[in-house]
């Protein structure tokens, strides 16, 4: 899963930054090449899923309630308290937060999907629909 690919190239030092159709990356550590080579082939494969992931979240405009919330609990999931019933972005489209049980179960019914069935996704999947232009 992309989200996934990301934490875990951002856990390891890389920052990828969108550029154009491209995806820049650098590396807080420097000689490792040989050892992000891995996770460096993985990007390039995964790159426009990648690109519009990272376009996407860079994107994002968090509602100030959310911004409270994260820093009163410490916790990001907490971030989606305040977007229950609000309009999200996932990877398999637009839908509605409908609970937050934990970072691994923000659930989200999807606008093209039946409208009583949740779709469980990571808290680092999930952004506000409502983006920066």
């Amino acid at each position: 899963m992309i989200s996934e690919l990301v934490a875990s190239a951002e856990s390891l030092g890389i920052l990828l930054e969108p550029d154009g159709d491209h995806i820049h990356f650098s590396c807080r550590q420097p000689d490792v090449q040989e050892v992000l080579k891995p996770i460096l082939d993985l990007i390039a494969e995964n790159k426009k899923a990648l690109l519009a992931f990272i376009k996407r979240r860079q994107m994002a405009v968090w509602p100030r309630e959310s911004v409270e919330q994260v820093a009163k609990f410490g916790k990001f999931h907490n971030a989606f308290m305040p977007l229950l019933g609000k309009r999200v972005w996932t990877p398999k489209g637009e839908g509605v937060v409908a609970q937050v049980m934990g970072p691994a179960h923000i659930r989200v019914v999807l606008d093209n999907g039946d409208p009583n069935r949740m779709v469980d996704f990571n808290e680092h999947e999930v952004f506000p629909a409502g983006s920066r232009r």
